[in-house]
């Protein structure tokens, strides 16, 4: 018996591993909670979980795991596949048992559940290759819950790189781009400018999550006070834009926006000048 279900779980298991391991090399999240889950992770996932994994891989594959189970060959090697079993299924429970941090709440509840069937399964493939004979539905069903845990592990995995996108957000770091529209309001017969943000390359609301903005009108002069008679006219985020009325022909207006999203706000844009 050559144990192909096995190798196939454990080595997608092993990739699986190296890529989480690639993509989060350091922690600094917003929430103290959240840097102290994501470092656990690192180090009883990446640095205990991935080796004894990656260990247990090499053994499944030796040559002596194909040998007839009462030969001196076979019971050797199953000696060292037991034992690699044993210190992989230690290094799940200390995962099972970590606490997560606020933004890390839904892959937490993936990860527990893959583990556990991980476990369960390393459980039931060691009594398995213990059997004097190998058997073939044994073969069957550790293919079959094989499958189910490599897709449990890549849907983990998808979620803990969106929780960590979330763990790890801040405010937005730029401000928006504005175009400058005009218009006559046909029922008062007064001027009106438009500032309406655009998204670029520079800021884009959808990525940056803005829920709101803030804004300021100016007339003449930016050490006035700002101007009372604005307010927005669509949109929240992509797109928003800001009517002020009762414009002046030929007077210089000047106006400044900043983003927000649930992480704070945003810098102030300098203040951009149009004149009617």
């Amino acid at each position: 018996m050559k144990h192909k279900s096995l190798v196939i779980r454990i080595l997608a298991v092993a990739l699986l591993s190296t890529m989480l391991g690639g993509f989060y090399p350091a922690y600094a999240d917003n929430l103290p909670a959240d840097t102290k889950y994501a470092a656990s992770i690192d180090s009883l996932y990446n640095q205990i979980f991935v080796p004894a994994n990656a260990s247990y891989a090499k053994i499944i594959i030796l040559k002596d795991s194909s040998k007839k189970r009462n030969t001196p060959a076979y019971k050797g090697w199953l000696k060292k596949a037991t034992a690699s079993m044993d210190k992989l299924a230690k290094s799940i429970p200390a995962i099972s048992a970590l606490t997560a941090g606020p933004s890390y709440l839904t892959s937490d509840l993936l990860l527990k559940k893959v583990m556990a069937d991980y476990l369960a399964q390393i459980q039931t493939d060691k009594k398995n290759l213990q059997k004097p004979v190998a058997i073939k539905a044994d073969s069957a069903q550790s293919a079959k819950v094989s499958k189910t845990i490599d897709n449990e592990f890549t849907t983990w995995l998808a979620q803990y790189s969106l929780d960590s996108g979330v763990a790890n957000a801040t405010g937005p770091t730029t401000s928006p781009t504005i175009e400058f529209s005009q218009f006559v309001d046909a029922t008062t017969n007064s001027n009106v400018l438009v500032a309406t943000v655009k998204s670029d390359s520079t800021f884009n609301p959808v990525a940056l999550a803005i829920t709101s903005y803030v804004i300021e009108w100016y007339e003449g002069v930016t050490t006035a006070t700002a101007l009372t008679n604005s307010g927005p006219a669509d949109g929240v985020t992509h797109g928003a834009s800001f009517q002020l009325t009762g414009v002046q022909v030929g007077i210089t207006y000047y106006f400044r926006i900043a983003g927000i999203n649930a992480n704070g706000q945003g810098p102030w844009s300098a203040f951009l000048p149009v004149v009617l």
